[in-house]
């Protein structure tokens, strides 16, 4: 279930799963987020093939297409 919360005036879409790009391994858009010192969003995902977390930029999640 995709829940959207904002930050700073974007929508995460939390609980999305996504893939990285049309072919890539699909992950799972997590609740948790960090705005680094350059003002950019990164939002903790994870790989559903391996259950490793990680940060990824909010403007390539948004990017990613949702997962077939």
């Amino acid at each position: 279930m995709e829940t959207l919360t904002q930050h700073q005036n974007t929508t995460i879409p939390m609980g999305a799963i996504k893939t990285f790009g049309k072919y890539g391994n699909p992950y799972i858009v997590l609740d948790k987020s960090e705005q680094d010192a350059d003002g950019k969003t990164w939002v903790e995902i994870k790989l559903l093939e391996t259950d490793r977390k990680d940060y990824y930029p909010l403007d390539a999640i948004l990017l990613d297409p949702e997962a077939e």
